[in-house]
């Protein structure tokens, strides 16, 4: 009897060897029926029909996943056997390819009946590859591409074809080198026949060393977290009371003077100020002078004369930078929160939810994905190229502009910063007045980050103006590519001012995105889903859900169950302030129109006035019901906490329904079966669907 321990392809003489005996091959994969589950491996089953000579299907192949390092012969001592039983739970014995013997875990433990069971005539072939093998079944290590060859068992004599492989192969070499043991690094010095390897390996080594360096000092450059103070301002105090606006706006200080800076005036020159101020209470929070076309077009040079500089910092650099804003998030979450809430009128929950989370979610993607997805790529070519490599580089584009809503306060100035500063760009960012106090805290704190990192901060610059002077910026001949989060009617004006001077632009606009309910569906399994994605931020999300379609014969319960809930919100404590008073009368035109029209809202439907706070912009959560898609209601985007409920009888239709929406930027399908789910998400014409999410 034979036992063969190796790794594919064996060796022509494991083969032969195996003719006319009784034998067993124990592969170090994943081998079920002759037939390895590694793609690249498909012609296992021959090689092992092979050394049955044809005469049966190799039912008898042991499998086997893990290690074979501590393997010298085979185990029959018990604690061998223990480590073999837990991935060898059956062995079968064959003669000429029929099976003759079977042993179970069992007997595997049972000393003496495994020892009967091999026989006493056993001859064992060595030939054991020690290197760490993945921890996979469905990988096989010899051919995994992310796997080096192990040199120590390697035979420039019977196996040349792995020499290529492995001087193509020193970087995951490196990776592999790191991962020995001092046994096996013992083995392979003593070991005679692999003293040539350990000298290849080491003239490997030698020779790349200086890549390894340079790569080991970006990676502990990469791991340092730059520490640094930013205080929260005392107006994010919860305890802080300032002095009560009567009716807030923008421009209540041309009302009252009294909210004006004290040096206003004091120099003689004239300049526009807007009003800062908690929507949710009508506190002041500061008055704030805006920047002229000049002064802003000095800004966007600061950011373009620091570009040649922030352009060659290595990847390492900006990752460590990321790390620190990372570290500065968590541990200064909660005045972040507070911060966001002050200027936005939020609650806390909907500010961890919507700048906390997406924040941090942004930050480990880049942190993790960044460098590869920036790295250089190949492409692949034609046949009269087939001489040629073709690799796209990806470039910094210069000095880019970001013109940002004011619903998420810190996402959405961070977000843009984050992802140009790691592709190499600086960037220039123009905020909402309706959040110019919270911004300029937020983009000052990741200016101070850069600092402690010790890279130049005026790779950011936040301009606060006036949307007549922000026109101006994106035909400012400085900038190199335009990101625009708003809305659709400033979204136009900015993509004809960008495509004066051919700036590429990135706009994203309003949304009217709909939760398509299938038939079958558990309401009560999603009701907290539905309620958070309707009244998130108080409805000023743009990607949350405006429209829900309702099958008939679940309508009627859905309505019940959504009339509970919806009633029993508290403004001010459940659902946040809207950003101002503005929207209310048309929100309130809607709403009648739509009442006018044949539809009942059963919850809401009118201005909140807080019993503490009666100059914040309260709007009540608000449930309207029986609408048609024929209402303003049911096609104009209300930002605002109401929940639209529309019934339909076929599927079909209502997607033709929503697909005639001048809307598409989202969508959510829900339902019992995903399949069915996927089937009706494939139909709709949005850019993205969520399915039971």
């Amino acid at each position: 009897m034979t036992i063969i321990e190796t790794n594919y392809p064996p060796p022509d003489e494991v083969v032969a060897s195996t003719k006319g005996e009784p034998t067993f091959l124990i592969f170090f994969s994943n081998v079920e029926n002759g037939q390895m589950w590694c793609p690249h491996c498909r012609d296992v089953k021959g090689i092992v029909n092979a050394a049955f000579e044809g005469k049966s299907k190799p039912k008898g192949v042991i499998t086997y996943i893990g290690s074979f390092a501590q393997w010298k012969h085979v185990p029959t001592h018990p604690a061998r056997l223990k480590y073999l039983v837990q991935y060898v739970p059956t062995i079968i014995k064959l003669e000429n390819g029929r099976e003759v013997g079977r042993a179970v875990k069992a007997d595997i433990l049972d000393t003496e009946k495994f020892e009967s069971f091999l026989r006493n005539d056993q001859k064992v072939y060595q030939h054991i590859d020690r290197s760490p093998l993945s921890s996979s079944p469905q990988i096989h290590p010899t051919c995994n591409p992310k796997r080096s060859i192990d040199l120590f068992s390697f035979n420039p004599v019977q196996r040349p074809r792995y020499l290529p492989t492995m001087l193509s192969s020193f970087d995951s070499f490196f990776s592999w080198l790191s991962t020995l043991t001092l046994g096996q690094i013992w083995l392979a010095i003593y070991n005679p026949p692999n003293k040539m390897n350990l000298t290849i390996a080491l003239v490997v080594i030698s020779l790349k060393m200086p890549t390894y360096l340079k790569r080991w000092r970006e990676w502990r450059t990469s791991r340092i977290v730059a520490d640094f103070k930013w205080p929260v301002p005392k107006e994010a105090s919860k305890s802080w009371q300032g002095k009560i606006i009567t009716k807030p706006n923008m421009f209540s200080h041309q009302n009252d003077d009294s909210f004006l800076p004290p040096e206003t005036g004091k120099t003689g020159e004239e300049r526009e100020h807007i009003t800062c101020y908690d929507p949710a209470t009508g506190y002041h929070l500061l008055t704030l002078p805006l920047l002229s076309a000049e002064e802003v077009s000095a800004q966007i040079a600061k950011a373009h004369v620091a570009h040649p500089e922030w352009a060659q910092t290595s990847f390492a650099q900006r990752i460590s930078f990321l790390r620190s804003v990372k570290a500065w998030v968590l541990r200064d979450m909660e005045g972040i929160v507070r911060v966001a809430c002050r200027d936005t009128g939020k609650t806390e929950v909907d500010a961890v939810f919507g700048e906390i989370l997406t924040t941090l979610s942004k930050l480990d993607w880049l942190i993790n994905h960044g460098e590869k997805t920036l790295s250089p790529q190949a492409r692949a070519g034609n046949l009269l190229l087939a001489h040629k490599v073709s690799k796209v580089h990806y470039q910094p584009l210069g000095t880019v502009l970001a013109l940002v809503s004011w619903n998420y306060s810190f996402h959405n100035v961070i977000s843009p910063i984050l992802a140009a500063l790691f592709a190499g760009d600086t960037i220039v960012v123009k905020c909402s007045e309706q959040v110019a106090w919270s911004s300029m805290w937020f983009v000052g704190g990741v200016k101070a980050c850069l600092r402690a990192c010790g890279l130049d901060d005026n790779a950011i610059q936040l301009v606060i103006c006036l949307p007549e002077v922000a026109e101006k910026i994106t035909r400012n001949e400085l900038i190199r590519h335009v990101t625009f989060i708003g809305s659709e009617p400033v979204g136009k004006k900015v993509a004809a001012a960008a495509a004066e001077i051919m700036v590429p632009t990135c706009i994203e606009l309003g949304g009217k995105d709909p939760a398509f309910i299938l038939p079958g569906t558990d309401l009560n399994f999603f009701a907290s889903t539905w309620m958070r994605g309707a009244f998130q931020s108080a409805g000023q999300n743009c990607i949350g859900i405006e429209l829900f379609l309702v099958h008939r014969s679940q309508y009627d319960l859905f309505i019940d169950i959504m009339t509970q809930r919806v009633s029993a919100l508290r403004a001010g404590y459940d659902v946040g302030s809207l950003i101002s008073h503005t929207p209310i009368p048309r929100l309130e035109s809607i709403l009648s129109s739509a009442e006018s029209s044949g539809a009942r809202i059963l919850a809401g439907g009118k201005p909140f006035e807080h019993p503490t706070y009666a100059q914040g912009a309260y709007f009540e959560p608000t449930l309207v019901v029986d609408v048609n898609m024929d209402m303003d209601i049911a096609k104009e985007e209300l930002f605002a906490p109401v929940m639209t409920v529309v019934p339909y009888e076929d599927v079909d239709e209502a997607v033709s329904w929503l697909n005639k929406s001048r809307f598409g930027l989202g969508a959510g399908v829900y339902g019992k079966d995903k399949n069915e789910c996927r089937k009706v998400a494939k139909k709709l014409e949005c850019g993205m669907v969520a399915i039971n999410e």
